[in-house]
């Protein structure tokens, strides 16, 4: 019984040990000792060129220019601004110049020409509807028709559209005395009271360029 333990246990170490041997690589076709390299009158290197001829390699590189403020590429002129994501996607939503009352953005895209680019600003969008509130029960139930309005994260509709730098600065227009973005039948703007920057989706994670920058 002990011998049978012994072969059970011995056999696997031995062919462990021989396994370990042959697993062992010659290095000396890489590395020499300097012994060898002494006693050799001549020394081939080991150097190994890579040529890639795969089709990718006909490709052609496109570069671009840098953006040019005084070339129409395709924009020049038109006040829509285009809004992307951070990583310059396009969310296939645009701001039409007559709904747009952010006076900070258009201010920026005319004192920043070389990179139009409103960037990390709350903007958001004014948004009105109606719903259906009931009371009661039964036939005792009565339904009327109220308003739901409030901003919210700009989309492509044509309602005003407005930002937080605005905010006691500029309101719809240059001649409001209403600066404050508020929401409910007082808003679209008040003289106070402005909304909470961060609801309805409103965030600082998008990109508002001019047509030209866009284009």
């Amino acid at each position: 019984m002990k011998l049978t333990r012994f072969i059970l246990f011995g056999l696997p170490l031995l062919a462990g040990i021989s396994a370990s041997n042959q697993l062992l690589a010659d290095d000396t076709e890489i590395f020499f000792s300097e012994e060898i390299l002494s006693e050799t009158e001549e020394f081939q290197p080991n150097v190994l060129f890579i040529f890639d001829s795969s089709g990718s390699m006909d490709d052609e590189i496109l570069t671009q220019p840098p953006y040019d403020p005084d070339h129409d590429y395709g924009g020049l002129g038109d006040g829509t601004i285009y809004v992307h994501n951070e990583n310059y996607s396009y969310r296939n939503v645009s701001i039409d110049p007559g709904r747009n009352s952010c006076k900070a953005m258009t201010d920026h895209m005319a004192d920043s020409p070389d990179l139009p680019v409103y960037a990390g600003k709350r903007v958001a969008e004014w948004h009105e509807s109606t719903v259906e509130q009931c009371t009661g029960w039964w036939w005792w139930r009565t339904c009327e028709t109220v308003s739901v309005n409030y901003w919210r994260d700009v989309t492509n509709s044509n309602k005003t559209v407005e930002c937080r730098d605005d905010a006691g600065v500029h309101g719809i227009d240059d001649s409001s005395s209403d600066r404050y973005a508020r929401d409910g039948n007082n808003g679209p703007y008040s003289t106070s009271n402005q909304i909470n920057w961060n609801q309805n989706g409103i965030t600082d994670r998008r990109l508002y360029v001019s047509a030209n920058y866009h284009e």
